[in-house]
């Protein structure tokens, strides 16, 4: 029983870092980090090989407590991380997620198997997200908290082994003017077609308190 470091040297001259894993009784498999660094780069290279270290420690831990569990994630850590993620969003119809759906199949070329996100690809995202100049930073809040929330979904269903959204910080948000509806805005909006009903009925509650 063991894990270590697997490092593959890319044509790029960059080495990416993989997690071996192997037990007696359930086998062994390899998952990719999603992290890699050119060692000409030092800093870079050594927080990559820092952050792989520290995945190794989580899945020995994981590998100690729940062998089994363990590698019956390894299965569902091949599936799409966007793919799952845009499912949910069209099931739902919440136009947050449909946006976001929109902005991740941008920022990662609509592929990223869960065993390559982590914090480090969180990241990513953030920054695309504010680099965006029609999205102003509570937008940007919006969708970024959308994301952690299907991560945390995914986390409890066993598509990935850790919960890393706590590691990224939110996105501040800017003070807003307030307007309020009028009765007959309100009016209109209880007769006003909605893609989702519950959500609809939801507001309107919250209007008559």
């Amino acid at each position: 029983m063991g894990v270590n470091i697997r490092k593959r040297k890319l044509a790029t001259g960059e080495v990416a870092f993989y997690v071996n894993t192997y037990h007696k009784d359930f086998g062994r498999f390899s998952i990719k980090t999603g992290l890699q660094a050119n060692p000409k780069n030092r800093k870079e290279y050594r927080e990559a090989l820092a952050s792989a270290q520290e995945k190794v420690r989580q899945t020995e831990k994981i590998l100690q407590r729940d062998p089994a569990g363990l590698f019956g994630r390894k299965a569902k850590s091949a599936d799409d991380f966007i793919v799952y993620f845009d499912t949910y969003a069209q099931k739902n119809k919440y136009p947050a997620y449909l946006n976001t759906s929109k902005h991740l199949k941008t920022c990662f070329g609509g592929f990223a198997p869960f065993s390559s996100i982590n914090a480090t690809w969180l990241e990513r995202f953030k920054t695309h997200i504010l680099s965006i100049d029609a999205l102003n930073p509570n937008t940007s809040g919006v969708y970024l908290s959308v994301v952690k929330a299907v991560i945390r979904r995914a986390f409890r269903e066993g598509y990935i082994e850790l919960d890393f959204t706590t590691r990224v910080s939110n996105i501040k948000k800017n003070d807003v003017e307030r307007h309020f509806l009028t009765i007959e805005d309100v009016k209109k909006l209880s007769i006003a077609d909605a893609p989702n009903e519950m959500v609809k009925q939801a507001f309107l509650f919250a209007c008559s308190k």
